[in-house]
């Protein structure tokens, strides 16, 4: 982000990758999360995983209308900030979650 120079579609490029990133990341995590819970427990925590689906659904609808209220193009970069910060603290979550499960912890 801060090689972007200021340009507002190179940062939400940018913006965007790390939220992709992350979305990669929380799919592996769901994998492990397989490994380390019974199967009731996991399809219990995959319908947690889908109400999180819907809160985010439900979050960027509203972080979409940021621009709506302010007229300067950096609001379109918080916006998507907004969004990749909500799948990077899933992402981190279920992390720190899945450390609870493994033998080892």
């Amino acid at each position: 982000m801060s090689q972007t120079g200021g340009n507002t579609q190179v940062a939400n490029e940018c913006s965007i990758k790390e939220q992709h990133a992350w979305e990669k990341e929380i799919d592996k995590l769901i994998v492990d999360f397989k490994k380390f819970l019974t199967s009731d427990d996991y399809k219990l925590f995959l319908k947690s995983q889908k109400k999180w689906e819907i809160y985010k659904k439900e979050s960027f609808k509203i972080f979409s209308k940021i621009p709506s209220y302010k007229s300067a193009t950096m609001f379109q970069n918080i916006q998507q900030g907004c969004k990749t910060g909500i799948v990077k603290q899933r992402a981190l979550n279920l992390y720190e979650y899945l450390q609870y499960f493994k033998e080892d912890n």
